[in-house]
């Protein structure tokens, strides 16, 4: 009780608010410690990854049946279309950066 009549604004003072800036976001690319730009690699990965694993079944299924130029057009093909896929996925990453 004496406490409160002696400091009777204690329990009222905030403490005052730091002055800080405010966050600047930049649509830059931001980099690593290296200089190279941050995004990742991982749909590029994948996309090859991806072609790997679709060599054995289109040999199996298309050298049979129109022989090994289709095959091979068929194998370019499939790396072309997931890397396409990939470089679009990418840009826009870095666009929306």
């Amino acid at each position: 009780m004496v406490m409160s009549i002696a400091m009777p604004n204690l329990g009222a003072r905030t403490p005052p608010k730091p002055n800080r800036e405010p966050i600047r976001y930049s649509r830059a690319v931001a980099a690593n410690m290296l200089g190279i730009s941050s995004f990742s690699l991982d749909h590029m990965a994948l996309a090859l990854v991806l072609w790997l694993c679709t060599l054995p079944l289109a040999g199996l299924l298309i050298v049979p049946f129109f022989g090994l130029k289709i095959a091979a057009l068929a194998a370019i093909a499939l790396l072309v279309a997931p890397m396409a896929i990939c470089w679009g996925i990418c840009s826009w990453k870095l666009y929306r950066e």
